[in-house]
């Protein structure tokens, strides 16, 4: 073989593999890739209250909540908001972003709106993201056994894109970690936590 046709042989072949692995990330980016639906001004709201705004140099935690009730597709962040108005008294929906069993990613609330989704010692400094779903936590099953793949995948990268959107974000918390009285998210928080460590948005 001439040495004029190994350096096009080889050519060839550099250029296949690089098409190849553009093809793969490209791939791999298109399927971990979510998209946030804004609807903070279709959801309900109370007619006799406004939420406190706030600067978001105060927030430095999200806190992960579970809503504690069968999940309802589409429709459930607006059944959560009337709830939330009509039987807790808030002024609107008490998370910034909710997590469909599909794994549909809803904002709900502004972020620079504070929310009495944590308490009154930690609503001013948090951010309430909140998976849909009545799950318990169960010992020695991964995250993805205990709700759908694809909840948790937006979970896991809706986390990763706050924390990297806003840098001062530097807390991730349960919410049964604020309060005696509750289970949620009925996950496994290290495991969560590693998974938003290593996930690329």
């Amino acid at each position: 073989m001439r040495r004029g046709e190994k350096i096009a042989i080889i050519s060839t072949s550099v250029l296949v593999m690089g098409i190849l692995t553009f093809l793969f990330i490209y791939n791999y980016r298109k399927k971990n890739r979510r998209v946030i639906h804004n609807i903070i001004d279709e959801l309900p709201k109370s007619t006799t209250c406004t939420s406190s705004n706030r600067d978001l140099d105060e927030v430095d935690t999200i806190v992960v909540h579970q809503t504690d009730s069968k999940c309802k597709g589409d429709r459930h962040p607006f059944d959560t908001a009337n709830h939330h108005i009509n039987g807790n008294g808030w002024c609107g929906i008490g998370y910034h972003m909710f997590i469909t069993e599909a794994g549909k990613i809803f904002q709900t609330r502004s972020l620079k709106a504070e929310s009495p989704h944590a308490g009154s010692r930690n609503n001013r400094t948090s951010i309430g993201v909140v998976i849909c779903g009545d799950h318990r936590l169960k010992d020695g099953e991964q995250n993805e056994s205990i709700i759908p793949t694809e909840q948790y995948r937006s979970l896991v990268w809706t986390l990763a894109y706050l924390q990297k959107t806003y840098p001062r974000l530097t807390r991730i918390v349960s919410h049964d970690s604020l309060s005696k009285h509750r289970t949620d998210p009925n996950l496994h928080m290290s495991e969560l936590l590693r998974d938003v460590k290593k996930t690329r948005v």
